[in-house]
C-alpha cells in the first residue's frame, strides 16, 4: 500500500512455496486477496513480488503478463518491487548456501536480472516511476576462499552489475521508469556489512564503469537494507545510513525483518539458550550466527548447528548472540530468546524523520520453519506483522495512510 508522501509498503512473496509462475500465481490469487482486506480493504495494495529464474522466464512469454495485469487491476494491487536474490527453489528443499547460486560472476544471473528488470517495467503501474529489484551480495563468501579467487569474483560481479545498470539506464530514457539494483548484504556473503558496500563501489563498480556512465551508477545500483541481516553484524542503523550518505550511496529498499537472538548474562543461562535453540534448528536455510563478547569482539559461525554442539561458553559472560532466523516482527521474547526487533523500530523512525528510500517490504521467510507453537495461518501471520508495522508508523503520528 502507499504511505502518503513517503513510500510504498508490503510483503515479499517469497513466504510462499512456489517455484513456477503457475504455481506463483496460484499463491498470489490465494494470499494476496486475504491479506488486502485485513490490511488495505479500502485502497491500492502492493505486491513484493519473488520470481524464481523459470517464474520469470514463464511469465515473458505467451499472455501471462496481461493475464496478470488484468488479474491485478481487478483486485486493485499492484507490483512495485521484486526480490530477486533467490534464483531458484527456496522452499521444501535443502537451500543453505544454494541460494546465491549462480552468483553474479556468472552470465545465468545476469540474464535472470535483466528478466526482472523487463518484467518490472512492464508491471509498474503508470504513476509509479520508481522499481526495485533486490540481489544477493555478490555470492557465498566461502565458495572463494583465496585472495586472487575473491578480488576476481568481485571484478567479473562489478562488470555484471554495470551491465544491468546501463540496461536499466536506457529503459529510463525510453519509458521514464527507474528500475535500480539493491545490493543486499548478508553475513558470510562477499558484501555483508557498510564498510564491504562501500569498499566494492570505491574499488570496483566506479572504477570499472566508463567515464560517461560514471555519474549514473549509484542511481541504478543501491543498497537493500535488510534489518536483519545489519543486526546480524552489530551495525547501528543511524551509523550505517550516515556511512552510505556521506559516499552518496542510496538505500533502494528496506527489508523489514528481524533476526532470532539472546543474550546471556551468567553462565548458567548458556546451556539453557542452546536448548531453546535447537527447536530452531532445521535443514533448509543457512542459520549464520555471530556472537559478541563484552570487549566487542564478535565470532562468526556458518550455521546454527555449528554453535549447538558447543558444550561451554564460546568467549567471556555476558555475550549477545544474533542468529539469521528471520522471525515475526510481532515476535519479542521466548524464554531466554528475544529477537532484533528494536531495530527495525529504529529504522523505521529514522525513515520518518528523513524517508531515504521509498520503498518498504516484510520479508519474513521462514513461516514453514518455526517452531510449532510460533505457527498461526499464513494470512494471518503476514497481515499481522503488516499492521505491527503501520501501528509502529502511525504512533510517531507524522502522516495518515492513503
Amino acid at each position: 500500500m502507499k504511505i502518503k508522501e513517503k513510500g510504498h509498503l508490503s510483503y515479499c512473496t517469497n513466504i510462499h512455496a512456489a517455484e513456477t509462475w503457475e504455481e506463483t500465481f496460484e499463491a498470489l490469487q490465494k494470499y494476496i486477496p486475504k491479506v488486502k482486506q485485513e490490511c488495505a480493504p479500502d485502497k491500492s495494495f502492493g505486491i513484493g513480488l519473488r520470481l524464481s529464474a523459470k517464474a520469470a522466464a514463464t511469465l515473458l512469454n505467451d499472455d501471462h503478463l496481461q493475464v496478470f495485469k488484468t488479474w491485478m487491476l481487478a483486485q486493485d494491487v499492484y507490483v512495485y518491487t521484486i526480490n530477486g536474490f533467490p534464483y531458484g527453489q527456496f522452499h521444501q528443499t535443502i537451500v543453505k548456501d544454494k541460494v546465491y547460486a549462480p552468483d553474479w560472476t556468472t552470465e545465468d544471473r545476469l540474464a535472470y536480472t535483466l528478466q526482472l528488470v523487463d518484467i518490472l517495467l512492464a508491471l509498474l503501474p503508470e504513476e509509479v516511476e520508481e522499481g526495485s529489484i533486490s540481489t544477493c551480495p555478490i555470492a557465498y563468501r566461502y565458495n572463494y576462499p583465496e585472495q586472487q579467487a575473491l578480488t576476481q569474483a568481485k571484478e567479473n560481479a562489478a562488470i555484471h552489475f554495470l551491465r544491468v545498470a546501463e540496461y536499466c539506464h536506457q529503459a529510463y530514457k525510453a519509458t521514464g521508469k527507474k528500475i535500480h539494483i539493491d545490493i543486499e548484504p548478508e553475513p558470510d556473503g562477499i558484501l555483508e556489512n557498510t564498510s564491504e558496500i562501500i569498499h566494492f563501489f570505491n574499488e570496483y563498480l566506479l572504477p570499472k564503469a566508463s567515464v560517461a556512465f560514471r555519474p549514473w551508477v549509484k542511481d541504478y545500483i543501491r543498497v537493500c537494507y535488510d534489518v536483519c541481516h545489519f543486526a546480524l553484524v552489530f551495525e547501528e542503523p543511524e551509523k550505517v545510513l550516515t556511512l552510505l550518505e556521506m559516499e552518496e550511496i542510496k538505500v533502494g529498499k528496506i527489508q523489514l525483518s528481524a533476526a532470532l537472538g539472546a543474550v546471556i548474562r551468567r553462565q548458567e543461562e548458556f546451556s539453557s539458550v542452546l536448548d531453546q535453540l535447537r527447536a530452531y534448528r532445521e535443514d533448509t536455510y543457512l542459520h549464520q550466527v555471530r556472537v559478541q563478547g563484552p570487549t566487542g569482539k564478535v565470532l562468526a559461525f556458518k550455521d546454527l548447528p555449528e554453535v549447538l554442539t558447543e558444550e561451554r561458553s564460546v568467549m567471556p559472560i555476558p555475550q549477545e548472540w544474533r542468529i539469521h532466523y528471520h522471525v515475526p516482527l510481532f515476535f519479542e521474547n521466548k524464554g531466554l530468546l528475544q529477537s532484533t526487533q528494536q531495530e527495525v523500530i529504529t529504522v523505521l523512525q529514522l525513515w520518518l524523520e528523513e524517508p531515504f528510500c521509498s520503498h518498504l517490504e516484510v520479508e519474513t521467510y521462514t513461516w514453514s520453519v518455526l517452531p510449532d507453537d510460533m505457527k498461526i495461518s499464513l494470512e494471518t501471520s503476514i497481515a499481522k506483522e503488516i499492521q505491527w508495522v503501520l501501528e509502529h508508523v502511525e504512533l510517531q503520528k507524522i502522516d495518515s495512510y492513503e
